[in-house]
């Protein structure tokens, strides 16, 4: 339908008798039909037509005010989104803009100045960025110490230096390259004093709740950490204890951490396990064994070569030449006109044997007691393996395996302390409180009847 361009309304009918209709009256003349009869039949099918045409132009004149109102809509609904768009973009700036100028933005309180400053800390930026991204961070960076690392190295809050990261969603940010330096004194967890610990939890929490962390995570670290300190190791005398407890502190909260990403993994971290603190505690206590182990099989190995290095200087005095420094042209002459025999020595050969050692290593004899073989005779106790007592009477009944003393039968640790003279003072372990020489309860090696008798001259 063709689109009307005025309203057919206004029109006039034309008088069709006027000379200028003749011909279109003429059509319509017959011997029954008049020239006024043809002219208002021209008249009626005008009027018809006309209103008709009026009827399309209402109807052209509701479409047009539909079509009309739409568009305004549309027009409405596009600048809507428009200032959305604009205003959500200005948002997202601000909020930028107060992530990267934080302190230009923090609310003041309306009170006079403090007379203390002692809550306003400043805790090192890369730990705060660790926070952000919910990894894990040392709680170094919140004690005394950390916080002074952070104080002395604190310049200006306007870095210009930047560097590029790597975000979760892949996309590569700009950073301050503060953000990005581990502090250089950085302490692991295990090895804090408990008293930096208990100093550092609360500051550390309150960054948590700062930096905005779920109230869930928050309370679960809380929990954890109260449960931890309130542990019957915390105030132990016994150090290893209390360092078992920090290690296992370190090594849950990293795990725990590690499977935040993964819901299926994650779990409740204020559920602490008796038996992995207790597995944590005796791992503390091996290492913490194999090192004075090692220390003092180094003394006593400085110690040997002390009084080795002495007896020869003692048979030897400057100024008197030795056996050795004879002329080579002239014949050694034995003191008995019969050759000295050499059976002590073959049977001095044989009973090393049948130790487990080497001819000659038995020559100097040490005031300690070897946990496995109980023999004084100078050789590395760390490592002894003889599967026979020193004397060969008797079935070694421990073993060395990686400095670890262990029963021969059971691969059972035993306790290292609990062999020396003055044992072992801790409750933590009784179980292995037992000889490693005749597997009594009631003394270690060092006080074993087994053991190798002392020699007359030296005392424990």
């Amino acid at each position: 339908m063709n689109r009307l361009p005025y309203d057919p309304s206004a029109n006039v009918c034309p008088d069709f008798m006027d000379e200028r209709y003749r011909a279109g009256r003429t059509v319509f003349v017959t011997p029954n039909i008049s020239e006024v009869q043809a002219a208002a039949t021209l008249r009626g099918i005008w009027v018809t037509t006309n209103d008709a045409l009026c009827v399309q132009w209402q109807q052209q004149v509701i479409e047009d005010d539909r079509l009309r109102t739409e568009q305004q809509r549309l027009a409405e609904e596009e600048e809507e989104r428009s200032f959305q768009a604009i205003r959500l973009e200005e948002e997202t700036a601000q909020a930028e803009e107060k992530k990267k100028n934080r302190s230009k933005y923090h609310v003041l309180p309306e009170r006079p100045r403090p007379t203390t400053t002692e809550d306003d800390i400043i805790v090192s930026d890369f730990a705060m960025r660790k926070i952000d991204k919910g990894l894990y961070v040392e709680i170094y960076y919140w004690t005394n110490d950390g916080l002074d690392d952070a104080l002395a190295n604190y310049h200006t809050k306007d870095d210009d230096g930047m560097v590029p990261t790597t975000g979760e969603d892949g996309s590569t940010t700009w950073i301050q390259a503060a953000a990005t330096r581990p502090s250089a004194g950085v302490v692991p967890d295990r090895n804090l004093a408990p008293v930096d610990f208990a100093q550092a939890v609360p500051r550390m929490i309150a960054s948590f709740e700062e930096r905005g962390w779920p109230k869930q995570r928050v309370l679960m670290l809380a929990r954890f950490w109260g449960a931890l300190m309130i542990h019957r190791h915390w105030n132990s005398r016994d150090k290893s204890l209390q360092k078992g407890l920090l290690l296992y502190q370190e090594e849950q909260r990293r795990a725990w951490h590690n499977a935040i990403p993964i819901p299926a993994n994650a779990w409740d971290i204020s559920i602490t396990s008796e038996s992995a603190i207790s597995r944590t505690c005796d791992r503390v206590y091996r290492d913490d064994r194999n090192k004075q182990d090692l220390s003092d099989d180094y003394k006593k190995s400085q110690g040997s070569n002390l009084r080795i290095g002495l007896g020869d200087s003692f048979s030897n005095p400057r100024g008197r030449r030795s056996r050795r420094s004879v002329s080579p042209n002239r014949k050694r002459c034995s003191a008995s006109p019969t050759k000295r025999s050499s059976a002590p020595r073959t049977a001095r050969a044989a009973a090393g044997a049948r130790s487990g050692f080497p001819a000659g290593v038995h020559n100097t004899r040490s005031p300690a007691v070897c946990a496995v073989c109980l023999g004084r005779n100078s050789h590395s106790f760390i490592e002894c393996t003889a599967e026979r007592l020193w004397d060969s009477a008797f079935p070694s009944v421990a073993t060395r395996s990686n400095k670890q003393l262990l029963l021969r039968s059971s691969d059972k640790p035993l306790c290292v302390d609990w062999q020396r003279a003055i044992g072992c003072s801790s409750h933590s372990h009784s179980e292995r409180h037992v000889c490693s020489g005749c597997l009594a309860t009631t003394h270690g090696a060092q006080n074993c009847p087994r053991a190798q008798t002392l020699a007359p001259g030296h005392s424990l």
